[in-house]
């Protein structure tokens, strides 16, 4: 199983991410990558090794950022390299951390190498990063595509991903071949403790968006609707 986490603060988050990682690193892992967002580009760092040897890396080359996601790897696709170390990348656009199997990922490779994109991994998590940025080019928001991959993907996973043409948002989604309750979501969610919350909850699929707050102590408002028998907040 990898580890992920995700950060967006109105603080430097890179090394509350990387203190992460190390939290996660007792449970034996041969990769770590980080994915910081740095106003028109994201500062993209792996190492295949322990998290100290990433945790050198971030403070050789110090990016800042208030907006992240990381990762831990135990190679499942592909073999333990920095090539197939997380966070993968689409078109230097979208990046992406994931847990999990992709079941059908042969055919979905296959369908996006139609498409014109080039993998540089051996792991099924890269097509997540090439689908996200395949919807997000026809026009679709960071959420709606993250909904549209969710549908193309089979098997169990959770994944975080940023948009470099976005610098307030990290969208999540958590698929799990079980049926959980509106309130078990809700609890995972404040678990978390995220500022301006959005979520669509279909039995067993979450996807939120994690924004960056604008000021300390700032309130949290809920706004709730039906759509297409989904409940968004």
């Amino acid at each position: 199983m990898c580890g992920i986490i995700a950060a967006a603060s109105n603080r430097n988050v890179g090394k509350l991410l990387v203190q992460g990682l190390h939290k996660m690193e007792y449970r034996g892992y041969d990769s770590a990558g980080i994915a910081l967002h740095q106003k028109d580009q994201i500062a993209h760092l792996r190492t295949l090794g322990k998290v100290k040897l990433l945790e050198d890396k971030m403070i050789a080359e110090k990016p800042k950022s208030k907006l992240g996601i990381a990762h831990t790897r135990w190679a499942t696709h592909g073999e333990p390299s920095e090539e197939n170390a997380h966070p993968h990348k689409s078109n230097d656009r979208v990046y992406i951390v994931h847990n999990g199997i992709i079941e059908n990922y042969l055919d979905l490779k296959e369908f996006l190498k139609k498409e014109g994109y080039t993998f540089s991994s051996q792991t099924d998590s890269e097509l997540i990063a090439h689908l996200l940025e395949y919807f997000l080019s026809m026009g679709n928001s960071m959420i709606d595509s993250m909904y549209l991959t969710k549908e193309k993907l089979d098997g169990a996973y959770a994944i975080a991903a940023i948009d470099r043409e976005d610098d307030q948002n990290i969208v999540n989604l958590y698929f799990l071949k079980m049926v959980m309750s509106l309130n078990l979501l809700q609890k995972a969610v404040q678990f978390l403790t995220i500022l301006n919350k959005k979520l669509i909850e279909k039995l067993h699929i979450l996807i939120f968006q994690i924004k960056r707050p604008q000021k300390v102590n700032m309130n949290i408002s809920w706004k709730k609707k039906s759509m297409n028998n989904l409940m968004q907040y």
